[in-house]
């Protein structure tokens, strides 16, 4: 799974609690191409806000067994506290790698995404890299549920007047389970520390995220 940062918390204060679900919907298109939809909705603000939704749909290449490079377009909207809803457009590239040494074992996964942002009203391209590492962890036994745990930093490549400055820009930490419910539906509930970087005050978002993905 990948994600996105959610916009920051209006709240006074440096720390806020969200809550988040993120469904991601795949399908084969022939041997080598899948289709993918991503769906996200946010909650800020202690969770009694729906300020953020994202729809993403792209394209993913099989190279072979590991590697596999893709691209597509997310829509993005915000609703800032007291503000006018704010819409943002993203074209990206990606490229994935996937070692797996069985299919019971540990694995481990990485994407690195290249975005190009493009906000409504706004002048300025914000170009931005991304890079997630993810360990899918066994429990042993005869169970089927994993331990997830993923890391994504994202690094602003230029400045807009809109996306702030050039540099780390944000963190993303996840700890959580992931549970298989049939062959086509995974479920992965856990927490996500979202750590919006700003020089001198730092905003940490707490995120009770439920992720979902199905396998058409």
């Amino acid at each position: 799974l990948t994600l996105l940062p959610a916009a920051a918390s209006a709240q006074a204060g440096n720390e806020d609690f969200q809550v988040w679900t993120y469904v991601t919907i795949s399908a084969p298109v022939s041997e080598k191409v899948d289709a993918t939809l991503d769906l996200h909705a946010a909650l800020t603000d202690n969770a009694e806000r729906a300020s953020q939704y994202l729809i993403r749909p792209s394209l993913s290449f099989k190279l072979d067994d590991r590697f596999a490079v893709g691209g597509g377009y997310a829509y993005l909207r915000r609703r800032p506290v007291g503000g006018a809803a704010v819409n943002e457009h993203r074209v990206f590239q990606q490229v994935r790698f996937r070692l797996r040494k069985e299919d019971a074992g540990l694995q481990l996964s990485t994407t690195t995404r290249l975005e190009q942002r493009f906000e409504e009203d706004s002048d300025g391209t914000a170009w931005r890299l991304r890079h997630q590492t993810r360990l899918d962890l066994p429990l042993g036994g005869r169970t089927k549920v994993r331990a997830v745990l993923w890391n994504e930093p994202f690094y602003s490549l230029n400045s807009t007047s809109w996306s702030g400055r050039r540099g780390f820009s944000a963190m993303f930490n996840f700890a959580g389970l992931s549970i298989p419910v049939s062959k086509q539906v995974t479920l992965e509930p856990g927490y996500l520390n979202f750590r919006v970087i700003v020089p001198g005050r730092d905003r940490v978002n707490h995120v009770a995220g439920l992720f979902a993905a199905v396998r058409l």
